[in-house]
């Protein structure tokens, strides 16, 4: 299953792909929970909360829409520099 899939799934209520999600995405939350080189379990749990939050109200269909855009510009502008040559 792809990363779009398994978010998908996990904005329609889907607990194993938010668990999924929230184990990728772990690694990234103890980083930032490190302050001054010390681990804070309070701060670890509200970017965890935050997490799973976030993972409710993203807009997959917009973002999807940004890639997309994104990448056809970078396809116009790679196409535009091989025409100078």
């Amino acid at each position: 299953m792809n990363f779009e899939q398994l978010l998908k799934r996990a904005k329609n209520k889907d607990p194993e792909a938010k668990e999924q999600l929230y184990e990728m995405f772990r690694p990234l939350l103890i980083h930032q929970a490190m302050i001054s080189g010390r681990f804070s379990e309070d701060l670890y749990q509200e970017l965890s909360l935050t997490f799973l939050f976030c993972i409710d109200s993203f807009k997959i269909e917009k973002a999807l829409r940004l890639i997309k855009d994104n990448e056809n510009r970078q396809k116009k502008s790679k196409n535009k520099g091989m025409e100078s040559f």
